[in-house]
């Protein structure tokens, strides 16, 4: 019987040992008894920022971008918004007291340099704001006072709260011009005042380029690809205050050239002005206030100006070699000449000629095949060393030789074309 109750006893020691445990487990303090800051810093959606000298900044989050809409709009440096985000998320305290025990200790707000924050840092969570005083620095150590959002506690954290929160202007914004990335880009638009010419290249479902104005021809993907990527590196050199932004004296209010890239329903175009002392150009996105400056490199520049020839693709056919089915050649007063394609028994490839004589059967006769690929090659090369006219008149034709063309080439392509 005494076994019995000494083995009831220990089992209910146990679990109450347990419970003890588990219990005071929870209530033992965490990592996250430092922190300053709660969830609400998770979902960060705006962030201003005033301080004793410098003017108001804010910042916005649209989409998976931050962007700068004090003291202007433009792109916010991504690495340097997440550096301030994350330091609000993990911002740990030394230690912290009280406000209400000030008085006791005869000491007030303006003991720690909180009366008149140096920074003051309002931040926009689940549409209800939050902010944080950052005072002045401790005494010893290098730390500073911050007063909590509810304003109820004092903590000492690290200076390097101030070092994220404090980052200049020039470092908060993003240096690009352009946003739109090449694989995004589905048109590039090309206007300028003077000739006033206005082009538009549009890039087809399968990746061709092609001009839609002022004509309708063939671009070259690689220098439309080249032009693109260096509109995408230009950075903007210097921001113009916005109390000394003069458009007209800018020569933006009619840019001398505009440059707009398209892509996925957005579009962003890019104003040139006139140059300044160091020789660069003024400049202005379309949609936003804000005058910079943007040094132009003389090739993109004299591309840009020219595009319509520069982007053009000069060579005359676009075809594979390895396509073409059957060649003929046509020549004033000489037997018409076709070439024909065949693959033997063994995969090999063989050219057959065939001379067609009015009033007589054709001649078939084999072909020199390294001859004929050779020809198909340099057909294929053919390129066009300058663009006579774009719309040419009869006279025009004429004036060329092309009433009466010394050769016509046609090629059959075993893709269905020709």
């Amino acid at each position: 019987m005494r076994s019995k109750v000494t083995v009831t006893l220990l089992f209910l020691n146990v679990v109450l040992f347990f419970y003890i445990f588990q219990y005071e487990k929870v209530k033992l303090p965490d990592a996250n008894g430092k922190r300053v800051l709660g969830a609400e810093v998770a979902t960060i959606a705006a962030i201003t920022r005033t301080s004793r000298s410098a003017a108001p900044l804010k910042l916005e989050r649209r989409g998976d971008a931050w962007w700068l809409q004090e003291p202007y709009e433009w792109l916010a440096n991504p690495n340097a918004v997440t550096r301030l985000i994350n330091e609000l998320q993990f911002l740990e305290h030394e230690t912290s007291f009280a406000v209400a025990d000030l008085t006791r200790s005869g000491q007030t707000l303006a003991d720690y340099g909180l009366d008149q924050p140096a920074f003051v840092l309002t931040f926009t969570s689940a549409k209800k704001d939050y902010v944080l005083k950052i005072g002045d620095d401790t005494k010893i150590g290098n730390r500073l006072y911050v007063l909590s959002p509810d304003g109820q506690r004092i903590h000492v954290v690290g200076r390097s709260l101030a070092e994220s929160v404090g980052l200049p202007l020039e470092d908060l914004r993003a240096d690009s011009i352009f946003t739109v990335p090449m694989f995004e880009v589905r048109s590039l638009n090309i206007q300028t005042a003077a000739p006033n010419l206005k082009v538009r290249l549009r890039r087809d479902a399968a990746s061709r380029w092609g001009f839609e104005t002022p004509i309708s021809a063939r671009a070259s993907k690689p220098a439309v690809v080249v032009t693109i990527n260096a509109l995408n590196a230009l950075n903007a050199k210097k921001f113009i205050d916005p109390r000394d932004s003069d458009l007209d004296r800018a020569g933006l209010t009619t840019a001398a050239l505009r440059v707009t890239l398209e892509g996925n329903a957005r579009r962003e175009t890019l104003l040139l002005g006139e140059v300044d002392a160091a020789g660069d150009y003024f400049a202005k996105i379309e949609d936003k206030a804000v005058i910079f400056t943007v040094t132009l490199p003389p090739a993109l520049l004299a591309t840009l100006r020219t595009a319509q020839e520069e982007l053009r693709e000069t060579r005359v056919l676009e075809f594979e070699p390895t396509t073409v089915s059957a060649l003929t050649l046509s020549t004033p007063g000489q037997p018409e000449l076709s070439l024909q394609r065949a693959v033997g028994s063994t995969g090999a490839v063989a050219w057959q000629v065939v001379a067609r004589v009015p009033g007589q059967a054709p001649l078939p006769a084999s072909a020199d095949t390294a001859l004929v690929e050779e020809l198909l090659q340099k057909i294929y090369l053919l390129a066009a060393k300058k663009f006579l006219s774009d719309a040419p008149a009869a006279a025009d034709l004429e004036q060329y030789g092309f009433n009466r063309p010394e050769r016509e080439i046609t090629l059959s392509l075993s893709t269905g074309g020709g």
